[in-house]
């Protein structure tokens, strides 16, 4: 899934070892431009990721998967953060095509919940294997959260 960068600090005699534990990829999917681009700001500035790709909706999110991984399932995104109301696609269509597509993707798909998310929706996605559930906004916090469940050695 992720991996482990480990830093040297040597402001002592003895050399101190960080382990940080990072995402080689996160996917973000919101049909809100806004949300994506401050959701990759966080992302970056708690250094948990190496590469954050976005779309606006299930649907530009399956073509990216398709092209960059051209059905190699290693090459999926290690998160994927799911927003449900989208147009075109939305997150329930979208983790049902997933999961079609995709049957074997270790891939964790965290959907961002919103005040208006019903139970019904949330036992759907259930049954699509959705990884957790997450309350909107995204912040730091809520990132290390996710990394320290979600990102394996």
């Amino acid at each position: 899934m992720g991996y482990v960068k480990v830093i040297l600090n040597s402001y002592s005699s003895l050399a101190r070892i960080f382990i940080m534990l990072k995402f080689n990829q996160v996917l973000l999917i919101d049909d809100d431009k806004i949300n994506n681009f401050i959701n990759e700001k966080i992302f970056k500035k708690s250094n948990c990721v190496e590469k954050i790709h976005s779309a606006l909706n299930g649907e530009e999110a399956l073509a990216f998967l398709s092209e960059s991984t051209d059905g190699d399932i290693s090459l999926l995104p290690d998160l994927i953060l799911l927003d449900i109301n989208m147009p075109v696609m939305d997150g329930v269509q979208f983790m049902e095509k997933f999961r079609e597509v995709y049957p074997d993707a270790k891939t964790a798909v965290m959907v961002m919940l919103t005040t208006t998310t019903t139970p019904e929706i949330k036992s759907q996605l259930e049954l699509h294997k959705v990884s957790g559930f997450i309350q909107k906004p995204l912040n730091e916090e809520k990132i290390k959260d996710i990394v320290s469940k979600y990102c394996s050695l």
